[in-house]
């Protein structure tokens, strides 16, 4: 397993916690992965950046009470499970249906879906893909809901 964890004003103490959600998250890959931590001055928030294989960039800010060692561990392990196939196979079954998309990546690194001319957030597509629910009847029904 090779991930390499970058700190920036993160105290020891919250460290060796954070440090073991991450590694576990991660998980035994072969590649290897750059985890950033960073808490800006004066700002009640962690950034945590992402950077793997294959371009794989995720990045998210987490603010008061997220900022828990185990939310921020499932956060990350679901980017990644995702960014390694669930998504792509997703998409890949969208393209099968004859439904469009287009992929806009944000500065925060998170990228936007435009998916059949409506416009979801990678977490909502992620959370479709998961519930077998991004399809045209899939999407229709999360918009309803939202």
């Amino acid at each position: 397993m090779a991930v390499r964890i970058q700190w920036n004003q993160i105290d020891k103490p919250v460290r060796d916690r954070l440090a073991q959600a991450i590694t576990d998250a991660v998980g035994p890959r072969r590649e290897e992965w750059v985890v950033k931590v960073d808490q800006p001055d004066a700002v009640d928030a962690w950034d945590i950046r992402i950077e793997g294989p294959n371009d794989f960039t995720w990045a998210h800010r987490f603010e008061g009470v997220e900022r828990d060692p185990t939310i921020i561990g499932n956060s990350l392990r679901v980017a990644i499970e995702m960014s390694a196939g669930e998504l792509s196979i997703a998409l890949a079954e969208l393209v099968r249906q004859g439904i469009t998309f287009t992929t806009d990546r944000r500065p925060d690194g998170h990228t936007d879906y435009t998916i059949d001319r409506v416009m979801l957030k990678d977490e909502e597509v992620m959370q479709l893909a998961r519930q077998g629910a991004l399809t045209r009847d899939g999407i229709r029904n999360y918009l309803v809901s939202r």
